[in-house]
This record gives structure tokens, sequence and C-alpha cells, in this order.
């Protein structure tokens, strides 16, 4: 049988080693991953396409996104930084997101969002958790004692989250924010007790959302709750 390599002119040859370049370089991304979770190279899924650039859209805010873009620069993983503008007052022009909103193929079409090659996601904590299993697994946590942990504290975060945020569209009330807050955090320390961690000894991609949290908490009560536990 004719050798089909050698039928190649020089630039098909050419593209032939640049995507086998390509593909060594995701598999060294793959096992540096697998390195940095604490696990061998075949507990990590061999369908993983590292080879992707994640395109990261939100508001040109922290907002619900802040915490992502964390994550991506702690793994080091390069993605495009995608802000939609919304234009001044008083009619607060939304026109840069509306008009793409559903020309991206997204299945629930909402900000922020995660396209990232086949893979296209809505929701802080779906993309967050994508992030985590892609590139660090442990982050997701390192047994299933953790994993439930992380879950269960996640509810008393996003408690946290509502109770601090939600005031700052209607009342501005900093006063009843620190009241409703207090307690939550004050329940979230006790559960930390001496750990690093919010859900124990490892970080996990809960600490990307609590951390960010407790900085809007530390801007609202101009450093109240950071003197009253300073553990945090």
């Amino acid at each position: 049988m004719k050798n089909v390599a050698a039928s190649k002119n020089p630039e098909e040859a050419k593209g032939g080693d640049t995507a086998e370049l390509h593909a060594q370089i995701a598999k060294l991304q793959q096992e540096l991953n697998a390195a940095r979770a604490g696990t061998s190279g075949s507990s990590v899924a061999a369908s993983e396409n590292f080879a992707t650039k994640p395109v990261l859209g939100y508001w040109k805010i922290r907002g619900l996104a802040a915490q992502i873009r964390y994550m991506f620069y702690y793994l080091n993983v390069d993605f495009e930084n995608k802000m939609y503008e919304v234009g001044d007052a008083p009619d607060f022009d939304k026109s840069s997101w509306l008009n793409e909103k559903f020309t991206l193929g997204l299945e629930y079409p909402n900000l922020p969002y995660l396209i990232d090659g086949e893979a296209k996601l809505t929701e802080t904590i779906a993309i967050m958790q994508y992030i985590a299993k892609k590139y660090s697994p442990a982050l997701l946590g390192s047994s299933a004692a953790e994993v439930g942990r992380i879950s269960m504290l996640w509810d008393k975060v996003a408690t946290l989250k509502n109770k601090a945020t939600m005031p700052c569209y209607m009342t501005g009330d900093v006063e009843a924010i620190i009241a409703d807050c207090r307690p939550v955090l004050s329940s979230i320390v006790q559960a930390m007790g001496n750990d690093k961690w919010i859900a124990g000894s490892n970080l996990s991609w809960l600490d990307f959302y609590f951390g960010e949290l407790l900085d809007l908490l530390n801007a609202i009560t101009d450093g109240l709750f950071y003197a009253e536990f300073p553990t945090t």
C-alpha cells in the first residue's frame, strides 16, 4: 500500500506537525493538572481538551464573576475575560449583552457564562465546579466526606451572600446587613474552627467564593466583621 504520509505536500506535513505539537502540549497540561490535584494521570478524564481557551462572559464588575476569575488566575489558566458594559443613566443600556444573549448557543442564556470548546455553561457555581473538575479536581474535595462538607457549607455561604447583597439593591441599610449577616457568618466561623480553609485543611472551589464574599462584607461594614472574626 502506498505510504499516505509520503504523499503529503510540505504544507500538509507542516500542519500535521503542528497538530501533533498541540496534542503533546495538551497531554503535558493534563499531566500537570493531575499532579496539582495529587492524582495519577489516569484519574483525569482523557476526554478533557486542554488546548481550548475558555471565554468567561460577565458585566464589567466583580459581581458573580470575580470568584471565577480568581480560580483561573490561581490555576494559571489562560482565558478570555469578556466584559459587557452598561450604558450611562438614566437608560442603563444593556444592549452590549442583550444583542448577544441568544446567539451564543447557551442552554440557559445568562451572565456569567463560560464557553470552553464544546462546553457551554451558565451560573457561577456550575462554572466554578467545571473549572475545578477540569483543571484541579482536588478543589472539588479530596474525599467523599469533604465533597459533602463543601456542599453543606455552600448552602450557608449562599445564605450569607443573599443577606449581604439583596439589601444593597433595595434599601442600602448597612445596619440591617450587619444584623442579618452576623449570626450566619458566626456559624460558618464556628464550623471552620481552626481550619485554614472553609471546609477543612484543603483549599476548595468554595474558598474562592467565600473569599470574595468576605471582601464584600469588609467593604460594606468598614472592616467590622474582620475585627469581630479575625480568623476569617
